[in-house]
């Protein structure tokens, strides 16, 4: 297994190991596919997922979203639906920030740069899942 890199000063803090690791990242999800019966467990580790900093990998790959396998992401629906909802509430945040950081001009500027990378090559995508899932609903 490939080691995880060393991590010195505020990033050795829980969250931050486990937002850096892809091994930790994974094992809270593979916790919430196994104990999906157990509500108090799984809300607990949902918790946990949102109180530490974001997943750094998720974060990586979504810096570029032209590049991300959009229908493969949200293909994983079926089989990993609160890795796919994680996923989209990192993408929620990064089109709806709660806060801009300084300098606001180039950060409002990133900001519509990414948007306009997501919505060229991520909205379809999930307009198409959005309206598959309405479809499905029992009418």
């Amino acid at each position: 297994a490939a080691r995880e890199p060393k991590i010195d000063g505020v990033y050795s803090l829980p969250g931050h190991l486990i937002a850096a690791s892809t091994l930790y990242n994974d094992v809270l999800f593979l916790l919430l596919e196994a104990f999906a019966g157990n509500q108090a467990l799984v809300g607990r580790v949902w918790a946990l997922l949102l109180r530490v900093p974001t997943n750094a990998h998720l974060l990586a790959m979504l810096k570029r979203p032209e590049l991300v396998a959009w229908e493969a992401e949200l293909g994983a629906l079926e089989t990993q639906p609160l890795r796919v909802l994680y996923m989209l509430q990192v993408v929620h945040a990064k089109l709806l920030p709660t806060q801009i950081e300084e300098p606001i001009a180039s950060s409002v500027a990133a900001m519509a740069s990414w948007k306009a990378r997501f919505m060229a090559h991520g909205f379809a995508p999930l307009f198409s899942l959005f309206v598959s899932l309405a479809m499905s609903l029992p009418r």
